[in-house]
């Protein structure tokens, strides 16, 4: 969009030729009317467009972005699946607990879990961006210590904590033991960097999916092995569109 930008006469020229109260007015709503015609063309605007940052996809609304390609198994027992197993979609989320904007797509993501049932179920993979968010590690070591140590459904249940929740650095033992996890072989874990390995696995499929921000979620059908995207922090309507045309060939 563009400043559209009037020049009024000065007085000196326009002594002699005034325009009279009612006159004036109508030729400012003119000038007002030709200039947001201008700007905006039919009214759709012109500022459709995707922006990317370190922190997240800008979803605009001509937004285009290469479908990366997964390596996915629901059988695998080191993935994170909150839902059916045997869904015909799997939403594989790429995300960072500190991240904003993955913030605000986490509620998205658990409504349309409740919304689709046993039809979808949720995949999440880190994606720590450290040089935006220092402590976004050490998060997300926390919950692969904690699905260690006591499972897949405590993992979601502190990773849901963590993201509604701010917990620094210091206080995620505590966090993890208020929800009944073993803190003896919780603090051994986050000791130890034998789960690292997980974390960098995560991160090396998404570089490889061609994940550049957080979140980024990819629609895999298992049927057709089609795949999605929904790069950013989506809508719910905008998820949907993208999740119903998934589960119309599965």
């Amino acid at each position: 969009m563009t400043e559209e930008t009037t020049t009024q006469p000065s007085p000196e020229k326009t002594s002699n030729s005034k325009l009279s109260a009612p006159q004036a007015i109508i030729v400012g709503a003119v000038i007002i009317g030709i200039a947001l015609i201008i700007a905006f063309g039919n009214g759709t605007g012109t500022n459709k467009k995707v922006t990317f940052s370190d922190d997240t996809f800008a979803l605009g609304q001509e937004a285009v972005q290469e479908t990366p390609s997964l390596t996915f198994s629901p059988e695998n027992a080191d993935e994170h699946i909150r839902g059916n197993k045997d869904a015909k979609v799997f939403l594989v989320e790429y995300s960072d607990i500190d991240c904003p904007f993955c913030r605000r797509f986490h509620p998205v993501m658990e409504q349309l879990m409740e919304s689709y049932g046993k039809d979808v179920a949720w995949v999440y993979r880190q994606f720590p961006l450290t040089s935006l968010h220092p402590d976004a590690y050490v998060k997300a070591k926390a919950t692969e210590c904690v699905a260690q140590v006591a499972g897949n459904d405590a993992f979601w249940t502190y990773l849901d904590t963590l993201f509604v929740t701010e917990v620094s650095p210091e206080q995620l033992s505590a966090t993890a033991v208020a929800q009944g996890v073993d803190k003896t072989a919780f603090d051994a874990c986050m000791a130890s960097d034998e789960i690292e390995a997980k974390i960098e696995e995560d991160i090396a499929s998404g570089k490889k999916a061609g994940v550049q921000g957080t979140p980024f979620t990819a629609v895999l059908n298992i049927k057709t092995k089609d795949q999605g995207t929904l790069p950013g922090a989506v809508s719910f309507e905008q998820a949907t569109g993208v999740i119903d045309g998934a589960l119309a060939s599965a």
